[in-house]
């Protein structure tokens, strides 16, 4: 098992099982996926800073199963946001029942 360690905006970071394949028709590792995302942080941070987070994991690559989270565990750094700002609207709509509306920007 291969074991890594990386400082990301000043809080380090542990990486475990670089060597495990992620996409094994292309021959793509965890590890090779990180680098990618490493090299393309700065155009995708941009886009991605102050927006909500849902991981899509594949403990067991991507033609095991699926698992989507939404919440943000206690093992997260303290540097990812776990309040947007955001205000809720509940809405009803006909005979479908209650629904949760929240804006993607909050409202000056």
């Amino acid at each position: 098992m291969q074991k890594a360690s990386e400082r990301v905006g000043g809080v380090s970071v542990q990486l475990s099982h670089l060597d495990k394949t992620f996409f094994p028709c292309d021959g793509i590792s965890k590890g090779d996926l990180i680098e990618y995302y490493r090299e393309m942080a700065p155009r995708i941070i941009p886009y991605l800073r102050s927006r909500p987070l849902v991981m899509v994991r594949y403990p067991d690559g991507i033609t095991g199963q699926r698992i989507v989270q939404k919440n943000i565990s206690k093992h997260f750094p303290g540097w990812i946001s776990r309040e947007l700002g955001l205000t809720t609207y509940v809405k009803t709509t006909g005979g479908k029942g209650v629904h949760v509306h929240v804006p993607l920007r909050p409202e000056d």
